[in-house]
């Protein structure tokens, strides 16, 4: 039986629009200028770093000293979006702790807590730029103030655009971001390196669709103290497609650090994990 032309002209143009629709579903916009999370919406974010049984070496005058030494930070945060250019930010549990040996040795060093720990702290954006305050207008501590900078810097969405771009991207497409435009580095004016991304797929993370993310990573750069550092390794990201927020972020490497200290220097190297993990609620 001979199929009536006007059904085929149906059949094609319903198979055009699937596959069509089919293709538009290999793209995705991860990130809009300018955007932020609508008003009311309040996230948890976590963060671990970690490093164990990293080698140490230091020379001192003379002397020659090996060892090892373990580093452990962890910080629970809980973001609240007031308004477009408003944002409540009150750190809920934070500790730092390092275990070092020098010849077989145990250098004691108590874990310390967050400098903002409990202390709710309030940011404003004005003229495109992000300040951060305490909350009860107090003067912050030098350690306090130290952690306001870094909080600004991490509020500071702009780069968001910059890492992901605006435009659709396609699974399976691969593209390079400098370490200037990645959020996590930019804290440091002396970050080199660069983050070469792959669109792997889109999954579930969290209960949220998410674009999975990942490539590897390198950078150089330099501590508060002046020392040379450098990361090198892989990092996965999940995204929201509807949030447009990173709701995982992994990183597995390595970590080497180097320079001067007081009469003498030091080097450390070692296996490196860092995660950032975000609920909305």
């Amino acid at each position: 039986m001979k199929i009536p032309s006007r059904l085929r002209l149906i059949a094609v143009a319903v198979l055009t629009a699937f596959v069509s629709s089919a293709h538009a579903q290999d793209s995705y916009v991860l990130a809009k200028k300018g955007e932020t999370p609508k008003p009311g919406t309040k996230c948890e974010l976590t963060k671990k770093m970690a490093m164990k049984n990293g080698v140490l070496k230091v020379k001192a005058g003379e002397q020659n000293m090996d060892g090892t030494c373990s580093i452990s930070e962890s910080e629970s945060e809980t973001i609240e979006y007031k308004a477009a250019d408003k944002v409540k930010r009150t750190v809920t549990a934070g500790e730092k702790s390092q275990k070092m040996t020098m010849n077989g040795q145990e250098m004691p060093d108590e874990p310390r807590a967050h400098a903002l720990l409990k202390v709710p702290v309030i940011l404003t954006k004005e003229d495109g730029e992000w300040s951060a305050e305490l909350e009860d207008g107090k003067e912050p501590t030098d350690e306090q103030q130290t952690e306001l900078e870094k909080k600004e810097k991490d509020q500071d969405k702009s780069s968001d655009a910059e890492m992901y771009g605006t435009e659709a991207r396609k699974v399976g497409e691969t593209w390079t971001v400098d370490a200037a435009d990645l959020p996590f580095a930019k804290q440091e004016e002396d970050t080199k390196g660069s983050l070469k991304i792959t669109f792997k797929g889109v999954e579930d993370c969290g209960g949220k669709k998410c674009a999975r993310l990942e490539g590897p990573m390198e950078l150089t750069g330099k501590t508060d103290q002046g020392q040379k550092l450098s990361l090198k390794g892989d990092v996965v990201i999940f995204r929201s497609l509807e949030d447009h927020m990173d709701m995982k972020v992994d990183f597995t490497g390595k970590m080497e650090m180097s320079g001067d200290i007081p009469n003498g220097s030091m080097s450390m190297s070692g296996e490196m994990t860092m995660s950032e993990v975000t609920k909305v609620n």
